[in-house]
């Protein structure tokens, strides 16, 4: 699997994707879903790309967009959603693309049972008797990313509090199941699950998130 750099890249050949690797990847994982739960498959990977099966038909994503993706994530440009893929990449089948890109930078993600979205919502996390409030980098009914300059050891459970706008705030217990540098600042990206959460609560998330979800399919439409 691909390894990010932790610090900003200065010559070209840290920045490359390795396709071979790439090729490995989608060999043994071809089924791929979109963030609102889209099947499609990987049919094919060419030296020049990549043959997608959608419904009703077949699409191909290339490699030199697929390059250009991964060398601008590389260097800091932000690219997590279809939106940003066609402002900056290519409008050729974003949405698939996309999906493509983060399927094989961060398998994890495909392998939720809920779909997420890059949305900060206010968090209150309680670390014995330190609280820090910040805010989600994307949120699902299973879990949330976080950024905190602290590293949280892996297997760790903390109260969480999530407020979700015209919500009473909703309280769970959640555990530390990734963490991976997100800068050269000293920052972590933290994956925390809901370890406990009421159903009722999850429901709640999850009617949020499949709003917002639809919010960007519909912004998407008129690019």
């Amino acid at each position: 699997m691909v390894t990010m750099a932790t610090q900003k890249p200065h010559r070209e050949e840290e920045i490359k994707l390795d396709w071979r690797e790439l090729a490995k990847h989608f060999s043994e994982h071809s089924e791929i879903r979109t963030r609102l739960g889209k099947k499609f498959f990987v049919k094919q990977v060419t030296d020049y790309g990549i043959f997608l099966v959608i419904p009703e038909e077949v699409v191909f994503i290339s490699r030199k967009d697929l390059e250009k993706a991964f060398k601008l994530i590389q260097t800091g440009t932000k690219i997590s959603s279809p939106r940003d893929y066609a402002k900056y990449v290519s409008k050729e089948h974003p949405n698939y693309a996309y999906s493509l890109l983060r399927s094989f930078l961060f398998p994890f993600t495909d392998r939720r049972r809920y779909p997420r979205v890059n949305r900060e919502v206010d968090v209150e996390l309680s670390l014995g008797d330190k609280k820090i409030r910040t805010k989600t980098v994307d949120i699902s009914a299973g879990g949330v990313r976080l950024k905190l300059n602290i590293e949280l050891r892996k297997d760790t459970t903390y109260p969480l509090i999530i407020f979700l706008e015209g919500e009473e705030p909703i309280s769970t217990l959640s555990r530390v199941v990734w963490t991976a540098p997100a800068d050269d600042q000293g920052n972590f990206f933290i994956g925390m699950e809901y370890a406990y959460i009421d159903e009722y609560d999850r429901l709640k998330i999850s009617s949020a998130v499949n709003k917002w979800l639809l919010e960007e399919e519909d912004i998407f439409r008129v690019i």
